[in-house]
């Protein structure tokens, strides 16, 4: 069974924060190799569990604190709906890895739930803290696959990439740019000067 480790990027602030951080900070117990009360931790974290902890398919990169955002399944949805909510962390969500997280759930859809619907929502950052609910896109297995037919140059991916390609670029402008760690230049040693 997977372990959070160094990560906790689910202690706020982000749409399924509890009381402790809900005010858009994060928990005053969280420190940079865990939570620093993880034994005596809140009920409610306790319970928290994202998809990457229970998903062994899922690799290294998926991480919450690596990929830039939290994988959560959504269960108070119509009967016949399999959903999936993404909250983006305040340093912006990676490209990659969210196209290769939507392409999967996409590709699971299509291969074993085709009488059903996908919903996937995104909560960008700015949503996240506010509390809004986030870009929603439910469509089914028909639906989804018309998607591919009406672009104009599909791309030699499979369809389910292709589709994951076509949730991403229709979630872009909501997403925060990646925030870049400042490059410090290079030291360089003074010359000492001959006397």
């Amino acid at each position: 069974m997977r372990s959070c480790g160094e990560c906790t990027a689910c202690c706020g602030p982000s749409s399924m924060a509890s009381p402790m951080f809900a005010a858009g900070k994060r928990c005053q117990h969280a420190t940079s190799a865990g939570c620093g009360i993880y034994d005596e931790r809140p009920e409610g974290c306790r319970t928290f569990r994202c998809t990457w902890l229970d998903t062994p398919e899922l690799d290294e990169g998926m991480r919450p604190d690596r990929c830039g955002f939290i994988l959560r399944p959504l269960h108070q949805l119509e009967a016949g709906t399999w959903g999936f909510e993404f909250t983006e962390l305040p340093r912006g969500a990676d490209s990659l890895q969210l196209r290769l997280a939507v392409a999967g759930l996409i590709g699971t859809f299509l291969d074993h739930r085709a009488d059903a619907r996908l919903h996937l929502q995104l909560a960008p950052w700015a949503q996240a803290t506010s509390g809004r609910g986030g870009q929603v896109i439910s469509r089914s297995r028909a639906e989804w696959q018309a998607t591919v037919a009406e672009l104009e140059e599909p791309n030699p991916l499979t369809v389910w990439g292709v589709l994951a390609n076509t949730v991403v670029d229709a979630w872009g402008p909501a997403l925060a740019p990646r925030r870049k760690a400042p490059v410090k230049p290079p030291r360089t040693k003074a010359k000492k000067r001959r006397r």
